[in-house]
């Protein structure tokens, strides 16, 4: 700010200074006068263009930095919905396998599947529970869960309930 009043102050300053020195042609006067007159208005609009081209960037920082938070929302929701999709459609594989293999009703076998989801790139079933519940339950748990361990993955637990 204290460059702009001093750049005001000496563009005022030196028109007046060859104003006077050439006060004694007065056909000049005018068109000094004129010229130093462009000359300070250009010097009091100078600082709205860089107003503008500031008002300009932030715009642009506000865009990106909207446009970077949907679209890391986006993958974000594409992300789990990936992977319940995924989950779903093992434990409806697994749920199939033993409904197929053992005769059990549909209601009777529940499926759940805990995922470690910490890499994306990644992911690792870290258990999947079984529960049987109805005449299921009557059967042997043991049986079902060697066969499950054997065919589809050694972290499996068969329940009753």
């Amino acid at each position: 700010m204290n460059n702009y009043v001093i750049t005001i102050l000496t563009v005022a300053v030196s028109g007046g200074i060859i104003n006077s020195v050439v006060s004694k042609e007065s056909h000049l006067k005018k068109y000094i006068n004129y010229i130093v007159s462009l000359v300070c208005v250009v010097c009091l609009i100078s600082p709205i263009g860089s107003i503008i081209s500031d008002i300009a960037s932030i715009k642009e920082n506000v865009n990106n930095y909207v446009e970077k938070i949907f679209v890391t929302e986006s993958i974000e929701i594409s992300n789990s919905l990936i992977i319940n999709t995924s989950k779903e459609k093992i434990c409806e594989g697994i749920k199939e396998t033993i409904i197929q293999k053992f005769k059990f009703d549909s209601n009777e076998v529940y499926v759940q599947l805990i995922l470690d989801d910490s890499n994306m790139e990644s992911l690792k079933i870290n258990k999947i529970n079984v529960t049987l519940t109805g005449k299921a339950s009557w059967s042997d748990v043991k049986l079902v869960e060697d066969f499950l361990k054997n065919n589809i993955d050694p972290n499996i637990e068969v329940k009753r309930k």
